[in-house]
C-alpha cells in the first residue's frame, strides 16, 4: 500500500517530468525524484516559518535548523541557571558516562514535561534551569549507578507573545526565552508618542502580574526593570495620562509618567539620577494648587525626596552649584623647561606663578618677543570692523581706513605686556597680571639673525651684531636695488610685529625684520603721452581765455 508521500510523488511526476524535459535534464531514478520533492517541500516550509521571525531581523540573525529557517539566539548576557525559567520547546542535552554511556537531545513537551528514556516524565515547566537540572539528575541516578551526568540547555525555546496598546504595530510575535520586554516593543515599532515608558503591564494567566520600566532600564541600566518574557505573556503599553517634568541637574531631563503614590526619589531615579554639580539641598517642586494657574513652590533636600510624594503636573527643578569645580587652565609654550597646560584658580593665579610651575625660563628665552593671547575677551568694535571690511576702500573716510588697517594688522586678543620689565627690571607689581581661563602664553626663542626683505640685492637672514643699526644689515644684504624706496623703510619688531620708522628704533635686535619697499611701477611712454595731453589741454584753455578776454575788452 502506497504511503501519502508516494502518492504525492506520483501526482508530481508528470509536472516534474515536463519541467525536466523542457530543461533537457531527466532524473536517473525514483530516489532523485523523491529528493527533488523533499527539497521543494523544505523550501515551502521555510517560507512559512520565516513569517514568524521578529521584524527587523537581518539575514545574519537567522540560522537553518532541521531544514527550517529560525532566529539565531542572541544573548544579552550568559544564561544564569538560577534565573532562566524552563518551558515547552527548550532543548536539553543530557550526557551520561561511567558504567553507562549515553547522550540524549530532548525537548520539553507542550505540557511542560521532559520524557527521558527508562525514566519517564519529569515536570520542568516554570522551574529554573538550576532546579530542573537537579530534578533530572535525581531521577537518572535512580536507574544509572556509578555514573557522571552533564545537563546543558542546548537550544532556547520559541513561543508567541503579544504586545498591545500604544505601540506602532500591536499583535503577536515569535520570541524566545531570552527575549526581553524592550525587544518585543522594538519589534512592534516602538512606543507611540503618548505611550507610557514606565508603567508597562505584563499579564499572564499562569503567573502574577509584572511591570516593566523602560526609563529605569535605559537611564540606570536596571535589568530587573526589563524582564524576560515567558509563555502566555501579554504586554500592555498604556497611554500616558498623568506625568511630571524634571529639569536641571539630572542625567536625562524631560517628561515622565508617574506611578501611584510615587516619591520624588522615583522620578529622580527614572531621570538617570542626580548629575554632577547638583545642589541637592535646594530641590524645587512647583505644584498646581487648583485647576487654573495658582501655584505653590516647595523646596526640599535630597533626603526628603524619599518620602515626598509627587502629584500629576508637578514641575521639578534641581539647581546646579554655581561654577561647580570649573576646570580653568592656561597653555604655556616655547622657552620654558616644561611647556604644557596648567590649572589656574580664578582671580588668583598670576603669570609668574605659571612660569614657575613650568620650571622657569630657558637660557634661549627671548622676552621682547614673548606674548600672551587672551581667548576670552569682549570684542569691542567687532561689528563695526566686519562692516568696514565689506565697504569699498574708496568709500571709506581716512579715519575708517586707518581703523581698518590697524585691526587687520593687530593680533586678536593680545595682552599689552613687557616681559623684560616683568622678569628683569622689577616690574612685577604692574606686569605680573592675573591670568584668565584659556590664556595662551608664548615665550619666544632667541634669534641669531635679522631678516632683510624687499628691494635689496640679496634679501634674507643676516647674522645679528649687537648695537648695529638698520643700515648695517641693508649693506650686508648687498645694498639697495634700483627700485628701492629709501625713504619708506620699515622696521618690524620681532614677536610683537609692530611696524616702526627707522628713526623711532634705537637699535636693531635679534629677531627683527627690515623691509625696504619697492617703487611703484610706471610706464614712461604712457606717462609722457598723458603729460602731453594735459599740457595740450591747458594750452587750449589758455588760448580760449585770451581770446575771450580780448573780445570783452574790444
Amino acid at each position: 500500500m502506497r504511503t501519502i508521500t508516494d502518492l504525492r510523488i506520483a501526482l508530481l511526476v508528470p509536472l516534474i517530468s515536463f519541467r525536466m524535459v523542457a530543461q533537457q535534464q531527466i532524473p536517473g531514478s525514483l530516489q532523485e525524484l523523491k529528493s527533488t520533492f523533499q527539497k521543494s517541500q523544505s523550501q515551502t516550509q521555510t517560507m512559512v516559518e520565516s513569517r514568524d521571525i521578529l521584524p527587523g531581523m537581518a539575514e545574519s540573525d537567522l540560522a537553518m535548523k532541521n531544514g527550517q529557517l529560525q532566529p539565531r539566539i542572541v544573548l544579552d548576557k550568559r544564561i544564569i541557571p538560577e534565573e532562566y525559567i524552563l518551558g515547552p520547546g527548550d532543548e536539553l542535552t543530557i550526557s551520561i558516562w561511567g558504567n553507562t554511556e549515553k547522550e540524549y537531545h530532548l525537548l520539553i513537551n507542550t505540557e511542560g514535561n521532559l520524557s527521558i528514556p527508562l525514566i519517564g516524565f519529569v515536570e520542568l515547566a516554570g522551574k529554573s534551569l538550576s532546579q530542573g537540572k537537579e530534578d533530572i539528575k535525581k531521577e537518572l541516578l535512580k536507574v544509572h549507578k556509578n555514573v557522571r551526568i552533564s545537563i546543558v540547555l542546548s537550544a532556547v525555546r520559541r513561543f508567541k507573545a503579544y504586545v498591545v496598546g500604544e505601540v506602532e504595530e500591536p499583535g503577536g510575535y515569535i520570541v524566545t526565552g531570552v527575549t526581553r520586554v524592550s525587544d518585543l516593543i522594538d519589534a512592534a515599532g516602538g512606543i507611540k508618542g503618548y505611550g507610557k515608558q514606565r508603567y508597562i503591564l505584563i499579564e499572564n494567566d499562569n503567573a502574577e502580574t509584572r511591570y516593566a520600566d523602560l526609563n529605569a532600564f535605559l537611564s540606570s541600566n536596571a535589568m530587573e526593570a526589563n524582564p524576560y518574557l515567558v509563555e502566555g505573556d501579554r504586554v500592555l503599553v498604556p497611554k500616558k495620562m498623568e506625568f511630571v517634568t524634571i529639569r536641571g541637574a539630572v542625567q536625562h531631563s524631560g517628561q515622565y509618567d508617574i506611578l501611584d503614590e510615587e516619591p520624588l526619589s522615583g522620578i529622580i531615579e527614572a531621570a538617570g539620577g542626580i548629575a554632577r554639580g547638583a545642589d541637592t539641598g535646594k530641590i524645587l517642586v512647583t505644584r498646581f494648587v487648583n485647576d487654573h494657574d495658582e501655584l505653590e513652590h516647595i523646596t526640599l533636600s535630597l533626603s526628603e525626596a524619599e518620602t515626598f510624594l509627587i502629584k500629576k503636573d508637578d514641575r521639578i527643578f534641581i539647581p546646579r552649584i554655581p561654577e561647580y569645580r570649573v576646570h580653568r587652565k592656561v597653555d604655556i609654550r616655547g622657552e620654558v623647561k616644561f611647556p604644557g597646560t596648567y590649572p589656574i584658580q580664578k582671580d588668583k593665579t598670576t603669570l609668574l606663578d605659571i612660569i614657575n610651575m613650568a620650571g622657569g625660563l630657558t637660557s634661549d628665552a627671548y622676552l621682547a618677543g614673548s606674548k600672551i593671547v587672551r581667548r576670552t575677551f569682549n570684542k569691542v568694535g567687532y561689528r563695526e570692523f566686519e562692516r568696514l571690511k565689506a565697504v569699498p576702500v574708496l568709500a571709506l573716510t581716512p579715519i575708517e581706513r586707518s581703523y581698518l588697517k590697524s585691526k587687520l594688522t593687530e593680533e586678536e586678543g593680545i595682552v599689552s605686556l613687557d616681559f623684560d620689565e616683568l622678569i628683569n627690571n622689577g616690574g612685577r607689581d604692574y606686569y605680573n597680571i592675573t591670568l584668565r581661563d584659556d590664556d595662551v602664553i608664548t615665550i619666544a626663542r632667541k634669534s641669531l639673525s635679522v631678516k632683510v626683505t624687499g628691494a635689496v640685492i640679496s634679501p634674507g637672514l643676516i647674522s645679528y651684531k649687537k648695537g648695529k643699526n638698520y643700515k648695517y644689515y641693508i649693506n650686508k644684504a648687498g645694498g639697495f636695488n634700483t627700485d628701492a624706496r629709501k625713504r619708506s623703510i620699515m622696521i618690524i619688531k620681532g614677536g610683537t610685529e609692530i611696524w616702526l620708522k627707522p628713526r623711532k628704533v634705537e637699535t636693531i635686535e635679534a629677531g627683527d625684520a627690515i623691509w625696504v619697499p619697492e617703487k611703484p611701477y610706471q610706464d614712461t611712454w604712457t606717462l609722457t603721452k598723458d603729460i602731453i595731453l594735459i599740457l595740450g589741454s591747458v594750452g587750449t584753455l589758455l588760448m580760449s581765455y585770451i581770446t575771450i578776454s580780448e573780445a570783452i575788452s574790444d
